[in-house]
């Protein structure tokens, strides 16, 4: 079998929890990251995965050191980076514009644009490692 290394952001959300189920089921490593711990472990104690193949951690997207951090300690864990599957988010909708608060805003850029930020930003390099050597280029720019 040929195990791919797959990132779940919002493990715990009803979808995250699909997404890890099923690439559990198909053998590959997972790392899985949400904000709630005690979700976490429920999602990690019914997946029932051995820890080789099992990087979890409760992380908030929108500290970029912490998730640099756990770039490089998945990179040490796995080597390579297949996936990362980013499934943080939300709406805050129902509202006109004048209605909106600026925090309404101020969520949903956190939520979408700044995490997805401190992703890319963190684990791009550690994926385009892994292409650059799959497709026998020396150096891939990202």
């Amino acid at each position: 079998m040929n195990k791919k290394t797959i990132i779940v952001t919002g493990a715990t959300g009803v979808l995250g929890q699909l997404v890890a189920k099923t690439f559990a089921a198909g053998g590959h490593n997972l790392v899985l990251l949400d904000r709630d711990s005690i979700k976490l472990d429920s999602l990690i104690r019914d997946l029932n995965l051995p820890s080789e193949r099992l990087h979890a951690q409760s992380i908030d997207l929108l500290n970029g050191q912490a998730v640099q951090d756990s770039a490089e300690a998945v990179h040490s864990k796995f080597g390579s980076v297949h996936a990362l599957i980013h499934l943080v988010g939300g709406w805050t909708g129902g509202k006109t514009i004048p209605e909106s608060d600026a925090a309404d805003l101020e969520s949903m850029l956190n939520q979408h644009v700044w995490t997805t930020f401190h992703l890319l930003k963190s684990f791009t390099p550690f994926i385009a490692e892994r292409v650059s050597v799959g497709t026998g280029h020396h150096r891939v720019q990202t």
